[in-house]
């Protein structure tokens, strides 16, 4: 069964692979390098981190859910501060003029809403909120595909998976609600 301490390690080895490709001088363009390693571990993050929601089986979702906020959160920086040097004038243009940023930056809003409020003393009184994580992931996604201006192969078992988790989802309720 797997613990906490090694699914911490697990979950920081994109981390430890940004690292090490910075120190053996692998990466070519950091910017986008950091954008593909930050946003793609995020959103699958966000992904895991919904299915053990679903699934209600797996343990240690929270701190699946603060390593998802983490990555996305390392992903707005790699935007903040590799691009813009945060200039907040150039980043609230930018934020206006294109519509995944827009979409992604509400994305991390509501995300680092869930990340604060999924401590237990306010989880209790906000737990309803989180059901806002379903939202999260149409608007990451939707960031994500106007981003790369196209669907690719790559996209469509994240979006077969979106359509199951919800489905899953709706299946659950229902059967509460009966």
């Amino acid at each position: 069964m797997l613990n906490k301490k090694t699914l911490f390690v697990i979950l920081t080895l994109p981390l430890v692979y940004i690292i090490y490709s910075f120190l053996n001088d692998d990466v070519v363009d950091i910017t986008d390098f950091l954008y593909e390693i930050t946003g793609n571990t995020a959103i699958f993050m966000l992904f895991a981190t919904t299915l053990a929601s679903v699934v209600k089986k797996v343990k240690f979702r929270k701190m699946l859910g603060l390593f998802t906020f983490f990555y996305a959160f390392l992903h707005f920086l790699v935007f903040a501060f590799l691009d813009f040097q945060f200039d907040i004038e150039e980043i609230l243009k930018e934020t206006t003029d294109k519509p995944f940023i827009y979409l992604g930056s509400i994305s991390l809003i509501m995300l680092t809403i869930l990340a604060i409020t999924s401590f237990k003393s306010l989880f209790k009184r906000f737990s309803k909120i989180h059901k806002l994580i379903y939202v999260v992931i149409f608007l990451t996604f939707t960031h994500s595909i106007m981003s790369e201006k196209t669907i690719s192969l790559e996209d469509l078992p994240f979006i077969l998976f979106f359509i199951i988790l919800v489905s899953l989802k709706i299946r659950q309720y229902k059967k509460i609600t009966r």
